[in-house]
């Protein structure tokens, strides 16, 4: 949000039109996800759980926060080289598009991979291949219970 005001940064087309949006992306892609190797997954699960229950406990106290609140934590010690308000925008921004149960459906993944091939990886990759929710059901189970 803050790129052409501090100019380094030019918008090819507005993300807050959503028939833009959609034109572009064809509806809602997942693009804030974590990584991690399956041999970690099958080596550590009781680790992997522990960073997705973590993560997703995050996401959910974002949720309830208020905007000045996000900022006060983030901006000074991680952002402070954009002005206040440029990170209050892009706080309030965010919380509009976020998903805020952290699970990928197949259809989002595959608006995903309109943009993912060529420009990250080189062909497709199946979403069951690529997708794990067990850790995400699980996170959901261990916070609302």
């Amino acid at each position: 949000m803050g790129a052409e005001e501090e100019g380094f940064g030019k918008a090819i087309y507005d993300v807050l039109d959503e028939k833009v949006w959609n034109r572009v992306f064809g509806g809602p892609i997942p693009v804030t996800v974590g990584y991690a190797l399956r041999e970690t997954i099958e080596k550590s699960p009781d680790l992997v759980q522990g960073y997705v229950n973590a993560c997703y406990r995050a996401q959910q106290w974002i949720r309830r926060a208020k905007d000045d609140e996000i900022v006060e934590l983030i901006w000074k010690p991680y952002m402070d080289t954009f002005k206040r308000e440029i990170v209050l925008r892009s706080v309030t921004y965010y919380r509009t598009i976020f998903d805020w149960d952290f699970l990928i459906d197949p259809k989002d993944y595959g608006n995903g991979m309109r943009v993912f091939v060529p420009e990250v990886i080189e062909k497709p990759i199946p979403y069951n291949r690529a997708v794990d929710m067990a850790f995400v059901r699980k996170a959901h189970q261990k916070i609302t219970s």
